[in-house]
Parts: structure tokens; sequence; C-alpha cells
């Protein structure tokens, strides 16, 4: 066998490499016992590695590799972590930011003049098209933002990603035009913001799961867009969207297409798997470009490819900032990404929420995984205050989190997010990872068994009676739902027909194409009617679903969800000085995980089985054969108990009420004698951050520089509302344009507890602005410019018009009253959609073409 050899930059503590290891590519998985020894996991070529014990083949100061080894330095800067020059810094400044903030232009001459005639922009950094116009105005760090330019094309890549020449360039070298920018998106690991300018057509995308995302907005006959809702409702001074903000109500989340509108009139995000391209006429159309791909993968080596995006997304984010932090729930996910960062010598800190109960197993099994963790990663248990104070229910106003796009997701966590954020920083992490996504890749969803029995109708065949006898499913009803066709706008139609029905048993076999979303009974008819008519427009426009099939669509859907409370969270703890991230969110972690045979991810004996198999040899045996389950329902009731007083209180001067969205006097009701209902929690929890937000300045957003200038809403008079006029016949004419891991099972299993009653443990519970102070301008101006481009943009072509053309209103008029509607009442006219085209220019009607029943 050949010699151990450490790895080229490795720091103190880094794992010795065989170069000469077949089974493994040289990867930091072979670790060698010693200097001179054999390689730990020898064994046939594509054979999982065998767990690194602590203090086993750890690099010795001053060590270095043997002279002329440039096989092994190539495999060292693939498989190990190495702290890159001028890359991650080593400590946090308390209320340094990290998301970076960016407007995106069209090469116009209005956009020109937008920006040099909007004082907050004064002190953006500034990148310009070709033409010499403002292309990206923002504010980042220079770190994170990787540039390249070639005559009039311009390429910015912003967030976590690889660094330096590799795919990425060549893509950009081959690329003649937008469309095959496919390859340089295809090339990205990491979660990042992909960018381009090509002769003034612009490209803006984010990420699968929306963890980046890209939103638009209508300004002075533009379509602008960027990185945050917030920074395009203080530019354009949107006003709230009602609509959208009694759609925050409903629980277990927001069903798709609901779900891109955001709180802000007239703006919203681009679907997952498209692009936004922006043309020099300042109008805007979505480009589809990602298809899910084939689930044909045998199970090893879909395990295999896990276990390569895993890597690759832990190491891209510890290369940009260093040392970082993570979850150790207990649970899989967050023990998984602990392992990875482990066996790839990234400094670690790890912290741990004691939980309240103490026969919660997690707390156990977190102990465990920790005491086998080596000398790069040090654990923290956090003591049970953190976990006490989880379920605020509280409103504080100006003390509430901001994610920047409305109600924050995870606004019962936000207490123990910030304590957690202060201790991580304070020990020099810049950076906290997390399992956000981990259930959604690797757990049982309830779609499964529906395309299951498309693609593999004898392997369905047990599943589907196993899952049966074991939820108590009906014969018949499962039956019923298996062979069920309908098209995803009669789904949107069942669900805006029974948003105030009683919630679904968990014995009542459901296999739709969403979530059986609720509205709590303290909703107003009003409330009631802005969201059933926002349901059946979007049925009556042809919405389509985010892919071909169900099980696809509910994937993408709630990887979409899990993406906003990503953006949400990382945004509202920036100012502690710690990012935080989700590598399960990453685009190649997706592909890899839907790549397996859709047979091999249902548990069998584990229950993540595809997560179980790409962790084999990473994480210890004994941590992956775990059958237990930790559940918190003691911190909800905790949390609840504790602030029932202070939510009786709100009820008061109830923000919600004035606006005629909920009844303050049912909500007071349900506080004083809880309903014995599943999901009143989930309810109360939506509500309750619905309000706290309306009460925050965070409605009124300013660009950075600027401080907002408080809530834009009716002032909190109980009275209010009674002046609010009377629910009118016409439609809504509103204008819109195209511990963390903790307490997630209480939030997760409300979502899925009407369509699956897995027999498994449930899900996993677990686990700005950078500027440089003054104007800059990259790239300056050629020579010799090309023309202004003078010709009026195109007419706006967004469903907000289209919605306003059918109430028969111009956009932006004042928006009538919604009634109750009639069972009996005409269905509104199908409105036109915006033209969602393909890279060579054809329309498309979906993700997928839709499959059906055989």
């Amino acid at each position: 066998m050949p010699t151990g050899q450490p790895a080229v930059g490795a720091p103190e503590g880094a794992a010795w490499a065989v170069p000469g290891c077949s089974a493994h590519s040289g990867l930091s998985c072979c670790m060698g016992r010693g200097r001179g020894q054999a390689c730990a996991c020898a064994g046939p070529a594509g054979s999982p590695p065998r767990r690194r014990r602590p203090g086993n083949g750890r690099l010795p100061r001053g060590g270095s590799p043997q002279k002329g080894d440039t096989r092994l330095r190539a495999r060292s800067r693939r498989g190990r972590w190495r702290a890159r020059p001028g890359g991650g810094r080593p400590h946090a400044r308390p209320g340094e930011a990290h998301d970076m903030d960016f407007l995106i232009f069209p090469d116009h001459p209005t956009a020109q003049h937008l920006v040099s005639t909007t004082p907050a922009l004064a002190a953006a950094s500034v990148v310009p098209h070709a033409s010499g116009r403002p292309w990206l105005v923002g504010w980042w760090d220079e770190l994170r933002v990787q540039r390249l330019t070639a005559g009039p094309r311009r390429l910015a890549v912003v967030g976590h990603t690889r660094r330096g020449p590799g795919r990425l360039h060549r893509a950009f070298d081959r690329a003649r035009s937008l469309e095959e920018l496919d390859a340089a998106a295809r090339s990205l690991a990491g979660s990042c913001h992909l960018l381009a300018s090509f002769d003034g057509k612009v490209r803006a995308q984010g990420s699968l799961s929306t963890a980046r995302q890209i939103f638009t907005v209508r300004v002075r006959g533009l379509t602008v867009a960027g990185s945050a809702p917030g920074l395009l409702a203080a530019l354009a001074e949107a006003p709230c969207d009602e609509t959208a903000l009694a759609a925050r109500l409903l629980t277990p989340y927001v069903p798709w297409p609901l779900s891109r509108r955001t709180v802000w009139q007239g703006i919203e995000g681009v679907a997952p798997g498209h692009w936004l391209e922006l043309s020099r006429d300042g109008s805007a159309r979505e480009r589809h470009w990602w298809r899910r791909p084939e689930p044909v993968v045998p199970l090893p080596q879909a395990a295999e490819r896990v276990r390569a995006a895993l890597r690759e997304a832990v190491l891209v984010r510890a290369e940009s900032a260093g040392a970082i932090s993570a979850d150790l729930s207990g649970g899989l996910d967050s023990t998984s990404l602990c392992f990875v960062a482990d066996e790839l010598g990234v400094p670690t800190h790890t912290y741990h929420a004691v939980p309240l109960d103490p026969r919660n197993p997690d707390h156990r099994w977190a102990r465990r995984a920790a005491a086998q963790f080596g000398p790069a990663v040090h654990h923290t248990d956090l003591p049970q205050d953190h976990a006490m104070r989880l379920f605020p229910v509280a409103t504080g106003g100006s003390e509430e989190p901001d994610g920047g796009e409305g109600p924050f997701n995870w606004r019962w966590a936000g207490p123990h997010l910030r304590a957690l954020s202060r201790t991580a920083a304070e020990a020099g992490s810049r950076l906290h990872l997390m399992g956000l996504g981990g259930d959604e890749l690797f757990g049982p969803l309830p779609n499964g068994l529906w395309a299951m029995l498309r693609a593999e109708p004898r392997a369905a065949l047990g599943q589907i009676r196993r899952r049966r006898l074991l939820n108590r499913w009906p014969l018949v009803a499962t039956v019923r739902g298996l062979a069920d066709r309908s098209r995803f706008p009669s789904a949107l139609r069942a669900v805006a027909g029974r948003l105030t029905s009683p919630p679904p048993q968990r014995w009542e076999a459901g296999f739709g194409w969403t979530g059986e979303a609720r509205l709590p009974a303290w909703s107003t008819p009003r409330a009631v009617a802005l969201v059933r008519r926002a349901l059946w427009e979007e049925a009556e426009a042809g919405a389509e679903p985010l892919d071909g099939d169900r099980f696809g669509h509910q994937v993408l859907e709630y990887l979409a969800f899990e993406g906003t409370t990503m953006r949400q969270t990382s945004r509202a703890m920036a100012p502690f000085g710690v990012g935080w991230e989700a590598p399960f969110l990453d685009d190649r972690v997706i592909e890899a995980a839907l790549s397996a045979r859709l047979s091999q991810r249902m548990p069998t004996g584990s229950f993540k089985p595809l997560l179980v198999a790409a962790m084999r040899g990473i994480v210890p045996d004994d941590v992956l054969d775990r059958t237990d389950k930790g559940e918190f329902s003691a911190e909800l009731y905790e949390g609840l108990a504790r602030g029932r007083e202070a939510a009786v209180e709100m009820c008061a001067a109830l923000r919600l009420g004035a606006r005629g969205l909920a009844d303050a006097g049912a909500l007071r009701n349900a506080l004083l004698s809880p309903p014995d209902e599943g999901r009143y929690a989930a309810h109360l929890e939506t509500t309750v951050a619905v309000e706290a937000w309306l009460r925050s300045p965070h409605t009124r957003p300013a660009l950075p520089g600027t401080p907002p200038s408080g809530p834009r809403d009716i002032e909190a008079d109980p009275g209010e509302a009674g002046r609010r006029p009377p629910a009118g016949p016409g439609p809504a004419a509103s204008e819109r344009a195209t511990g963390p891991d903790r307490a997630t099972d209480a939030r997760r299993s409300l979502r899925t507890e009407q369509q699956t009653g897995s027999e498994e443990p449930g899900p996993e519970g677990s686990d700005h602005r950078a500027g440089s102070g003054r104007r800059q301008v990259s790239d300056p101006p050629p020579a010799a410019a090309r023309p202004l481009v003078t010709d009026p943009p195109s007419p706006d072509r967004s469903r907000a018009a289209v919605r306003s053309q059918i109430a028969g209103s111009a956009p932006g008029t004042a928006r009538p009253s919604v009634p109750e509607p009639s069972p009996d009442a005409a269905r509104p006219p199908t409105p036109r959609r915006p033209e969602v085209l393909d890279n060579h220019g054809a329309p498309v009607r979906s993700a997928a073409p839709t499959k059906e029943a055989p």
C-alpha cells in the first residue's frame, strides 16, 4: 500500500490522504493510521469508507507532502477543507452583515435615471452593463462575489460556491447567449445567485429551493429585480397586499402558487427551476431551464452522489467562512452534516439545546455523536433556558426579527436563534449549518406511493399494503386516492372549497397535489373570501405545478417553503455576525437525492434509507441505526402557557382585526379555552407571527442606509375594523407582477398530518450588507457605448394587469372589498397568464410533461 500523505495546505489537525487508494480516489475519507501505514478503508472500488476514529491519522505540525506529488495536490484541493488565503475571517463582529443585497436593472435609460435619483443608492456598489448603465446595485462582501467579463458579456456569481478557474469559467467562455449559460448553472456547487448581462440582456436566477431567490416589481414602466422583496418594496414604495397577509394565516403552509406572492403588492418571486430574463426595453419573462432527474439510479450509486454533493456543500462554505458552527440536535439530518464537517477536518463548533423533557432521547443521541468527533469539532450543550425560549407568544414591536419578507416563518424560535447566533459568533463562527431540507429530500412523502405505483408498480404494492395497515387507511379511500388523475387547477379549487373545514384525520389517505391548507377558526369571512378568490383566480388562469407529477411537485413545494425559511433566518440573524445555511437545500444535493429510485427511498428498515446509505462510513453505525425519535411538545406547551396572558392582551388592539382579517373576540375565546384540535397551536403560531409583523416597523422596509419609517398600517384601534366598508360584490383587483432544527417537528408534523401517518419516526427535530461605504463602479464603460435605447417599454403583461382587467379596474386603483364567494356564483373568466418559454423560445405548459395514470 502507498504511504499516507498530508493534504496540501491543510491546517494543523487535518487528516492524512492516501494518494493510491483505488476505493475512494484519495479523498479525505481515506485515513492512514499513521505515517507510513496502510489506508484504513482499503477495499474494492466503490466500497464505503470506514469511520475514522478520533485521533487517528491527524496531520502533525510541519508535515508536508512528498516533493513533486502533483496528483496528491489536486485531490487534496477537491477533497479536504483548507484555509483559503483571504477567505473566511476567523472572528465575526456582532452587527456585521452577511446577506448580500442587490438590485438588478435592465439596460435602459429610465433605469439609469432611477438609480441616479434615488438618494439611498448613492452609497451602494455598482456593476454596469457593457453600455455603462447600472446593472447590479447593492451591498455585498467582495469575498462572496465572482465576476467574469469578456467584451459585452458580464457574469456574476454571488454566494457560497467554488472560486477560481474551473467549469464555471469554461462554461462562460463557451456561452454566446443567455440560454447557453445553463451549463454554468449546472456547474455551481453550494448555494448562490447566477447573474449575467450579455449585450444588455439580463439573466437572473436563484436556487431550486429558493434559498437564493429573485423577486420582481414594476417601477416607472420597467421590471426591476432584486434579491429580497423588502428592497423592491422600498424602491417602489409598495403597500401591503392584504390577500397575501390573509394567506399567511394558512396552515400548515401557503400552497403554490400563492406562496410566490409576497406581502407587498406587485412583488413576487421567480418560479423554482426558472430564470428571469430582462430585456433592454424593460420587459421581463421567465424561462424554464431545470427538470427533475429521472428516478432511475440504484441506491448505491445514488448514495455516492449524495455523499459527494454533501461534502462539496460543506466544503465550499468552510472555504469562504473559515470556522463554522452547526446544530447537533440528535436527529439524522443535522448529525450527518456535523460528521461530514468532521471528516473534512473543518474547524466546527456544534450546539445542542438540551430539551425540557428528560425522557426525550435526542439529548442522549447528540451526546453519543459528540463523543465520536475528532479534535477539529468542539461540542457545547446549551442549557435548558435555550429550549424555554421557543414558542414565544408576546409581540415585541421593533425587537421582532426581520426576515426581510414579511411575517417570519420561524418567529417561534426567534429568541433561541438570537441567543445561539450570539454564542456562535463569540466562538469565532461566521456561518452556522442546519439540517433543514433533509426530511423533504430523504423522508417518505405522501405522494411517493402515488408516483411509485406508476413508475414501479410491482414494488409499490407491498409498500402500499404495509402503509395502509399500519396507518389504518380504509381500503376504498386508499384505492380512490391512488387512482386519482385530477389536474393541478382542480386541486386548487378543492383547497379553496375546504379552507374552513375541519382538518383531515391521520387515518384519511391523501395523495393529492398539495396539502390540506386550513384557515384558523378566528378568520373573518373577508379573510376567507380573499384567500378563496386568490386560489380560484390561479385555478382559472391555468396555474401550472412545479413538476409534471405529484411527487415531484410536492418535493419542490416543500423545499421552496424550507428555502423561504432559510432566507428569512439568515437575514434576521445577520446583525449578530453569523450567516445561516442549509446544505441539504443546495441544487446539487437536491439533484443527487431525487435521482434515486422511488422504491429505494421508501423506508423498509431505516427511516431515511438513502441518507443512511450515503453516510455509512462517515457517521458511526450505532448512530445511523437509531430507531427511536424525540418530540418537543413540552417546549410547545411551555411557550403557550408562558405567553397566554400577553396574547390575550394583544387581542385588545389586534392589527389583524383592524384590517378585517381576524375576529379578536374569537381569538380571545380560543386563547382562554383552547379547543381540542390538532392545529390550534399551528394556527396560533401563524396568527401571532403576522400580528407581530404588523406591529413592527418592518412593514415599511427601507433601503440600506435609511431608517425604516414605521409600520404602514391601520392604527391599532379596535374600532378600525368597524369603520371598514362592508364587503361588496367586486372581486379582488390587487396588482402584482411576475433550535431551528429543535422544534421543527411541531411545524412539519402538522404539514403532513393529513396525508401521511408514517409508522417510522417523524421528521427530524433538529437539529448586510457589507458594502464599501461609497459608490464604486466596477468595469468602467467602454469608450464607444451603444446608442441609447429610447423606445418605450412594452406593456406590462403581468398577472397583476390581467387580474386588474378581470376586476374591471386599472392596476393601482383602490381595492374593493371581497365578499364570500357564493357556491352558485358564476366562475370568473379565465385570465391570460404571462408566457413561459423554454431555452429554445418555445412556450411550455409545465416543468415536465404531465403524467397520467395508466
